[in-house]
């Protein structure tokens, strides 16, 4: 039995008594490196100023999206010039995240993006300030890898796999 982290191995050790071996995930790193030529930007309408904070993932309520939308509500208050919060994915509680988004007053600078081509992942990262994951009960994560080949910085939840993913 092989299991993706050593929080999946903890987690299926004390359910099931049996001791995976732990084989973490991997990505083609390159591919989130450096991508010229980006227009994101232009096909979304995202300011060229605008710092973007990237959310990668299906919006399940233990990634906890809601969080992220009410601290990115505060956000503002404590940064110069313009923020866009870019949330990448969709699923099962999307309309509750919309309605998230338009209680907090954060819709003008909210961008929703459900259907996700490779291009547009890669360039999305490219694009980015920040990536924000506040996932806490993550079993990998493979967005912490995109992220981390992409150059970008991570805040994420000391939870689940994250901090064995993420390291320092």
């Amino acid at each position: 039995i092989t299991t993706v982290s050593e929080f999946n191995r903890e987690l299926i050790e004390r359910k099931t008594g049996l001791s995976p071996s732990v084989i973490p995930l991997g990505i083609r790193s390159e591919r989130f490196r450096n991508v010229e030529g980006s227009s994101v930007r232009d096909a979304y309408n995202i300011p060229p100023e605008s710092e973007i904070l990237l959310f990668v993932g299906r919006f399940h309520r233990y990634k906890d999206v809601e969080t992220l939308i009410a601290a990115f509500a505060g956000a503002p208050a404590r940064h110069d010039g313009p923020l866009e919060l870019v949330l990448l994915g969709g699923g099962p509680n999307e309309c509750r995240v919309r309605t998230h988004v338009q209680d907090y007053g954060v819709a003008d600078s909210g961008t929703f993006v459900s259907d996700v081509s490779d291009s547009v992942l890669t360039d999305f990262y490219n694009e980015s300030t920040l990536f924000t994951f506040p996932s806490y009960g993550e079993r990998f994560g493979l967005v912490y890898l995109e992220a981390i080949a992409a150059g970008l910085p991570i805040i994420y939840v000391e939870d689940g796999a994250a901090p064995e993913v993420v390291g320092d």
